[in-house]
């Protein structure tokens, strides 16, 4: 019984995949430019955003979500009033009003 619990959480945990955010004693500014080059979609707090050239990197806001929760990509602060930006190569895959 045990190993069939076992099995199902391990086969749950191998799909779920969570960015570990920026490492401690790197610029929060150079992991965005670097998710940026990678061309990754970010979510970005409001003072974050307001660093972030989107326009001149390529990148789309997407308006089908007002906020987006978690993470900050810059800043690693947990908030509910993220926005949510995806590079303009997604644009067709994403769906924007």
């Amino acid at each position: 019984m045990s190993s069939s619990l076992l099995a199902r959480s391990s086969a749950r945990n191998d799909n779920l995949i969570e960015y570990a955010g920026r490492k401690i004693g790197k610029l929060a500014g150079t992991e965005v430019l670097d998710l940026a080059a990678l061309q990754k979609s970010l979510v970005l707090c409001r003072l974050c955003r307001m660093k972030f050239d989107h326009k001149r990197h390529r990148y789309i806001k997407t308006t089908r979500w007002g906020w987006v929760g978690g993470k900050c990509d810059g800043c690693r602060e947990t908030s509910m009033l993220n926005h949510f930006y995806v590079h303009e190569s997604l644009e067709n895959q994403v769906y924007t009003p």
